[in-house]
């Protein structure tokens, strides 16, 4: 599983990652307004770590920009959006939704990556 579902979900059962208060993980509609990118009416994206990390020390799995994942336990493509935007509402940054199918070349100001590595010798 992947940092929205790992960890903090499995344990504590959160609906958001690391919380079950999206304003405190996530920046999604009701709470995007004066952002530092300006997308639509004055809401968009906000610089990384403004909100309460998850258990694994992740920011921003809940909202902010959706991320590419490579997501198994979907049937037709393992490759999907997940987290919610700043543009989506509360039920859509749940770490159990999934977005619809994008193809790898779309792009769009609310899709992004995370990039991970392990700490290894």
């Amino acid at each position: 599983m992947g940092g929205a579902r790992w960890g903090e979900v499995s344990i504590h059962g959160y609906t958001y990652s690391g919380s079950n208060t999206i304003g405190d993980v996530a920046w999604y509609w009701d709470n995007s307004s004066g952002a530092l990118v300006d997308m639509y009416s004055g809401r968009g994206t906000w610089p990384v770590g403004q909100k309460v990390a998850n258990e694994l020390g992740l920011y921003d799995m809940s909202g902010n920009v959706l991320e590419w994942c490579w997501d198994l336990g979907w049937q037709y493509s393992p490759r999907r959006v997940r987290g919610g935007l700043w543009s989506s509402d509360a039920a859509d940054c749940a770490v159990a939704y999934r977005d619809s199918y994008y193809d790898p070349v779309y792009r769009n100001a609310g899709i992004g990556f995370r990039l991970a590595r392990s700490l290894g010798n």
